[in-house]
């Protein structure tokens, strides 16, 4: 069968870029898979066509709303694939399978002014005719990445989806050696929506080593970066961190903790399996991949934050690491293929 993948752009980080990945090489075990985006790219990926043969990073509000344009390009694919998210798709009788990461929450626009509103406003009125679309369409087929982000799905549409959690990794991660560990790690770009200032704040008054990692891949992430190692000088910044480096560090790491509230939280299922205790929000999709509620703290509490992190390097929370070691299987990348794959033969049968 030959599926298309439709993308507004290649994503080069984070959960989406992750969750697409696996898609693209899942398909590719039993499908002709073509990858179909708005502008050019190149990552070595053979199979890519797309609408505007340039490279256009900056045009991401185009490029979001271009779904249905791009789409037009797979006309002769049998199934379509939204990987991430995307306004617009084709009036076609092909099936449309879209893996949802957030719901199809509006921006909010007090954040938007000068030349930025106008796009924004196009992109909120495509936003609400891609919801009433879904709504309509039962040749339209969800996929979500947690039960809470299937609960958004279902307020922004009306529509039921199909929970398939992100696969992650776990052998890879899965710690080999019992290791002496100490210390505090974080993972995730440098970005002000992963909140390191607020895990900075509370790590400094810890006489504990504290250490960021993660991508780092435009001026904004770097000055961002550079902020951070300015303002906190005793933090650890491991900029563009390698998969092995990132997986070796957290080996001897004791506590993992997480500031955001994320839908689902690839991050924090690789340090569990990597043998970290978490120290999380008590909100999100985090709830379902730590369901122990001794290792979650009020969110934007930062003396909560600060007992718990102090606790998990005391040892008081141990005893929860084998329950939650085991937990963390049912994210394995194997047990995500199956269920894709099987979700596909279920639509298209």
């Amino acid at each position: 069968m030959k599926i298309g993948l439709i993308m507004g752009h290649e994503k080069t980080g984070g959960g989406g870029a992750h969750v697409t990945d696996c898609i693209r090489r899942t398909l590719n075990e039993e499908h002709d898979v073509v990858t179909y985006t708005f502008t050019k790219y190149d990552n070595g990926v053979t199979k890519n066509k797309s609408v505007v043969p340039l490279r256009l990073g900056r045009l991401i509000i185009l490029q979001q709303c271009s779904g249905a344009r791009v789409a037009r390009l797979a006309h002769d694919c049998d199934l379509l694939v939204y990987p991430d998210f995307l306004i617009g798709i084709p009036d076609t009788r092909q099936p449309v399978i879209i893996y949802n990461h957030s719901g199809y929450r509006p921006h909010q626009k007090h954040e938007y002014h000068g030349i930025r509103k106008p796009y924004y406003d196009i992109f909120e009125t495509r936003l609400q005719k891609m919801c009433q679309r879904i709504r309509d369409d039962k040749n339209v087929h969800i996929i979500t990445n947690s039960q809470y982000t299937a609960g958004m799905v279902r307020e922004d549409t009306g529509r039921e989806s199909t929970v398939i959690y992100p696969g992650v990794d776990i052998e890879k991660f899965r710690v080999r050696d019992q290791t002496e560990r100490s210390g505090v790690a974080s993972v995730g770009t440098f970005t002000k929506y992963k909140y390191y200032e607020i895990t900075c704040d509370v790590m400094t008054r810890l006489e504990s080593p504290y250490t960021i990692m993660g991508q780092m891949r435009n001026s904004k992430e770097r000055a961002y970066h550079d902020m951070l190692r300015t303002k906190y000088p005793s933090v650890q910044l491991v900029p563009n961190v390698s998969v092995k480096e990132m997986r070796d560090r957290l080996w001897s790491t004791k506590v993992y903790l997480h500031a955001r509230i994320e839908d689902f939280g690839i991050s924090v299922v690789e340090s569990i399996a990597a043998g970290c205790v978490p120290v999380v929000p008590d909100a999100g999709g985090i709830k379902e991949t730590v369901p122990v509620s001794d290792l979650r703290y009020t969110p934007n509490d930062l003396n909560a934050m600060r007992e718990k992190v102090e606790k998990a390097l005391a040892g008081e929370y141990d005893h929860h690491m084998p329950l939650l070691q085991k937990h963390v299987e049912r994210y394995d990348i194997s047990v995500f293929q199956k269920s894709f794959l099987d979700f596909v033969k279920a639509v298209c049968k």
